[in-house]
């Protein structure tokens, strides 16, 4: 197998790779932007396989995904635990 075939399977797995993560990250972000944008941004990702995923990143910016860990505020009266529980750090059932 040629150089140039390898060079080209691994480009295109690169972009490939780079699509579903813009597209994953589109995913994410659908609830900030609507249908219509989600829309627009999706068909911009497929359709212009190297522009569109730079774009999205570039315009999504550093913006903190919803899976990112962040230290949570516990309040008292949500979940399983009382505030009791939460302050003793104990799990009572």
């Amino acid at each position: 197998m040629p150089f140039y075939d390898i060079a080209w399977t691994f480009g295109w797995i690169f972009i490939l790779a780079v699509m579903v993560l813009a597209l994953a990250s589109l995913g994410r972000a659908r609830g900030e932007l609507g249908v219509f944008w989600s829309v627009v941004w999706c068909l911009a990702i497929v359709l212009l396989p190297l522009i569109g995923p730079a774009a999205w990143f570039i315009y999504r910016g550093a913006r903190p995904s919803r899976l990112s860990l962040q230290p949570r505020d516990f309040e008292c009266g949500g979940g399983r635990a009382s505030c009791s529980d939460e302050r003793s750090g104990g799990d009572r059932d």
